[in-house]
């Protein structure tokens, strides 16, 4: 297993035991909190917020239920 994965698995494992919130976590590990969030979304099978940029250039949040 390459170095990536074991960070990754190490930063999941991190927010699964309860004790750090995302933005802990990712000043822990040098990294984004919305990217410790998509990691764990992913793990944990549910899909991840997904933007959608309109022609406006805003984007807009649209959410998949997964059912």
């Amino acid at each position: 297993m390459d170095k990536k994965a074991i960070e990754k698995e190490a930063v999941i494992a991190d927010y699964l035991t309860g004790n750090s919130s995302y933005r802990k976590i990712g000043i822990k590990y040098g990294i984004d909190f919305r990217l410790v969030h998509s990691w764990v979304m992913k793990y944990q099978g549910k899909n991840e917020h997904i933007f959608q940029k309109l022609k406006s250039g805003k984007k807009k949040l649209l959410h998949f239920l997964m059912k």
